[in-house]
């Protein structure tokens, strides 16, 4: 069993969990899409970027009572796209291989350098001063707990997240997850199969390959194989299903030899072992 991307401690939402040769598709999984429903402080900056953290600055009430609708949609034209951030320490990254979030824990501060997220989208759903609530879609490594601080410092009064909920990731969303009760109630009484997505709905935004049963051979046993090559080079990778319908796998297309590698390989339903 595994999970396909954390949820901080007062964060709520989606986590989508693979089981068995699911597993194989986390990183897959990760690195779709993510989409938020989140609650900005405006007034108080903190150490962890959050409501979990001591409070590091005030910003001027007059100030804060100030700002208006406007303000803040065009504050948040900057955090749209590309962007840079530097992690929050609570995060999850590895510095000389511990967790930053445990060494905050420990009081220890270690220097981050930025990095590259993208903004895909970035909405102001309601402006209820001092809250800011927002919904973003972003990429992997966007933090949008740093989005709220760096808001507040734009707007110069200091923010932090007060609520997170992250409500999609990639084609799961929120309205057809399942609450946790429900799924510790379906392994109890043993109905948990029926809560089961297909292995290849993680994998949807890779093109299909349809094999015949040589093909599908070749697949399975690793070896190279001929089909049409990939209309988008810089995605190489192609879902691959028998002719009866069974997904197989996942292939790469090698440019050297113009045919398809196998790269990840699935199990062969009952039906055709």
């Amino acid at each position: 069993v595994g999970h396909a991307g954390t949820l901080d401690p007062m964060a709520t939402g989606v986590l989508v969990v693979c089981l068995g040769s699911a597993t194989r598709v986390v990183d897959d999984l990760q690195a779709l899409v993510k989409g938020y429903r989140a609650r900005v402080t405006l007034g108080a900056a903190t150490d962890s970027y959050d409501a979990t953290g001591q409070t590091t600055d005030v910003g001027d009430p007059a100030r804060l009572a100030a700002i208006t609708r406007a303000e803040v949609e065009a504050a948040l034209a900057a955090f749209r796209g590309a962007i840079d951030q530097v992690p929050p320490m609570v995060s999850a990254l590895k510095h000389e291989g511990q967790r930053l979030y445990a060494l905050a824990r420990r009081g220890i501060e270690v220097e981050r350098a930025p990095r590259r997220g993208t903004g895909h989208t970035l909405e102001l759903v309601d402006w209820s001063p001092p809250d800011v609530t927002l919904a973003v879609t972003c990429s992997r490594g966007t933090y949008v707990r740093s989005i709220a601080h760096d808001l507040g410092t734009a707007l110069g009064v200091g923010g932090h997240l007060s609520a997170l909920e992250r409500t999609r990731v990639g084609p799961f969303g929120i309205d057809d997850a399942v609450p946790l009760a429900k799924v510790v109630e379906a392994f109890l009484e043993g109905w948990w199969p029926r809560l089961l997505h297909p292995l290849d709905t993680a994998l949807v935004g890779y093109p299909a390959l349809i094999a015949d049963d040589a093909v599908a051979a070749d697949m399975r046993a690793g070896r190279q194989f001929d089909a049409a090559p990939p209309a988008e080079p810089r995605q190489p990778l192609a879902r691959v299903y028998h002719a009866g319908g069974a997904f197989v796998g996942l292939a790469r297309w090698d440019a050297v030899t113009e045919r398809w590698q196998p790269s990840r390989v699935f199990p062969a339903p009952a039906a055709e072992r």
